[in-house]
């Protein structure tokens, strides 16, 4: 399992929270529940707003409760397990 610590400078740009790859920043989302085929219905925090959005699972294991930073609709971290 992938348990994520992000320190500034992780993705090695002058901005920290920003991917490397595409300038794009990746969102803490608290996963709210496991749907089919790998996905996943998260609350997503953008600071301005939260919304819920649909989500892969593919790359990160994850259950409700669980804090991942997702990138592009799919979870690339997780940086928080839940407390049950």
């Amino acid at each position: 399992m992938l348990e994520a610590k992000i320190q500034p400078g992780d993705c090695g740009t002058a901005d920290p929270a920003h991917c490397v790859t595409c300038s794009d920043e990746a969102v803490r989302a608290r996963v709210l529940q496991i749907t089919q085929g790998g996905m996943a219905l998260v609350e997503m925090d953008t600071g301005s707003a939260k919304t819920i959005e649909e989500i892969s699972l593919e790359l990160v294991d994850a259950r409700a409760g669980d804090i991942v930073l997702a990138h592009a609709r799919v979870a690339i971290a997780r940086v928080a397990a839940s407390e049950g």
